[in-house]
């Protein structure tokens, strides 16, 4: 057994993933999804299927990706569900760069894979390379403390799927040492090279000065993760539970009382639970929001993405969504549906 099969069996025994499990699995044809799609088939303990999304990114080669893997399904007599997407027109039609398009449009094609074929989990072969290529990525365009967590083990896709990316420990030696015990084939993205995406530059020519200056950079980034990690879990948690014991609306003289880290998880909380998501909340959102808090009196409203609103006034923060003007407390939200 390889290193890499016993990571990945480690890992999803500690996910808690059941024995008999169906799971759809992300596989592009690049070495990281190969090596996974093969670990997983080996233990045969699961049922698994092969999910395929071509971009139509690179002509005759995204089209070679996708016979590619639909082959070593079928050789592999597993189930196979793929889709094709223009990425680049949906992209342009989003206005939204295309890298940011892709990953949006790959989690809705493996939510769809994952209800088609009602299977409950959803695996990607993201490694511990991806994980401090992002860590590094965010920390150079701008992130938060949450930011600096990096990619998470596992996430909700919504309507009873769950993802999980079960190689968040695996190295990229322990991948290609994987497939070449194996004799497993794989194909290579040529965009892998091309300096165009900002990914490929800090894979390409930061990291190698990094671990110039620190051969164990790649540790390093994920020990920091991981403790930024705990850290937050614990705020977090600290003002789920404080959200819980606020009146109908966020007191503001209160809560202009707490620390500046546990203020603003609690107003992220609380906007979650009116909106449903975070999408497209800001720094310039919470400092707004801050800035109401700190006034503690008076009669004040900001606009937020999507039409919400947060309004102060007599001393309390109310939020709701100015097409239906209906105002929406944090207690009236029950929580963990």
């Amino acid at each position: 057994m390889t290193t890499l099969q016993k990571k990945i069996q480690g890992a999803i025994r500690t996910r808690g993933i059941p024995q008999g499990s169906r799971l759809v699995l992300g596989v592009s044809g690049g070495a990281d999804s190969m090596a996974m799609f093969d670990a997983i088939h080996r233990l045969e303990k699961f049922v698994v299927a092969a999910a395929h999304l071509n971009h139509c990114l690179r002509g005759a080669e995204s089209d070679a990706d996708e016979e590619f893997v639909e082959s070593e399904a079928r050789k592999r007599g597993v189930e196979y569900i793929s889709e094709r997407i223009d990425v680049a027109s949906l992209a342009r039609a989003r206005k939204r760069n295309v890298e940011a398009t892709a990953r949006t449009a790959r989690y809705e094609f493996l939510t769809r894979s994952a209800l088609s074929l009602e299977a409950p989990y959803v695996l990607t072969a993201h490694t511990r390379d991806d994980q401090v290529e992002t860590i590094l990525l965010r920390l150079i365009r701008g992130t938060s403390p949450s930011g600096m967590r990096g990619i998470y083990a596992s996430r909700p896709l919504g309507r009873g799927i769950t993802l999980h990316r079960t190689m968040l420990e695996v190295a990229r030696p322990e991948v290609l040492e994987h497939l070449t015990n194996f004799k497993i084939d794989y194909r290579t993205d040529s965009t892998n090279l091309s300096s165009e995406y900002a990914r490929n530059r800090v894979r390409n020519e930061v990291f190698p000065l990094l671990r110039q200056f620190n051969p164990e950079f790649d540790e390093a980034a994920v020990r920091l993760a991981e403790m930024i990690s705990e850290d937050a879990l614990m705020l977090d948690e600290q003002a789920r539970n404080s959200l819980k014991v606020m009146e109908q609306s966020l007191d503001a003289r209160h809560i202009s009382t707490l620390s500046a880290a546990l203020r603003r998880r609690i107003v992220k909380a609380w906007i979650e639970d009116a909106r449903g998501h975070l999408l497209r909340i800001d720094k310039s959102h919470l400092d707004a929001i801050d800035d109401l808090i700190a006034r503690r009196r008076g009669n004040k409203t900001i606009e937020l993405p999507e039409g919400w609103r947060v309004r102060l006034k007599d001393g309390h923060l109310t939020i709701f969504q100015a097409s239906t003007v209906q105002e929406v407390y944090s207690t009236e939200v029950e929580r963990g549906s």
